[in-house]
């Protein structure tokens, strides 16, 4: 923890206050249910031909739920609604909950995004 504490030190106070706010985000999905998490781990597409690898940021899963976490540090929003990217997350997960809905919760976390109409200023 002192460890992690120190490199999260090390970044701008404009930062720590944006990874404060990603972080509450996530805190406040993950205490809605005793979630598993998978963090940063490699995951195959094994239904594709050239079985590609793939890393989520962050994945929170149960048996009947799914949350996938992309995490954005851009000032450039990015849609989630259809996000091709996401839903190839879900794809690949998925077997982490095999009896979630088929539509996994994607959730972008971009404390450093600003709305499109003050990108120009």
């Amino acid at each position: 923890m002192h460890e992690m504490f120190a490199d999260v030190m090390s970044l701008s106070t404009k930062d720590i206050a944006m990874m404060s706010k990603a972080l509450a985000y996530v805190a406040g999905v993950r205490a809605t249910r005793r979630f598993m998490i998978l963090s940063e781990v490699r995951v195959q597409a094994t239904w594709l031909a050239s079985k590609p690898y793939t890393m989520a940021d962050l994945v929170l899963y149960t048996a009947d739920e799914i949350h996938i976490f992309d995490l954005k540090t851009g000032v450039m929003p990015v849609e989630v609604a259809n996000n091709a990217q996401l839903m190839y997350y879900a794809v690949c997960y998925g077997p982490a909950a095999p009896k979630a809905e088929k539509c996994a919760p994607a959730h972008h976390v971009q404390p450093w995004a600003r709305p499109y109409g003050e990108l120009d200023s």
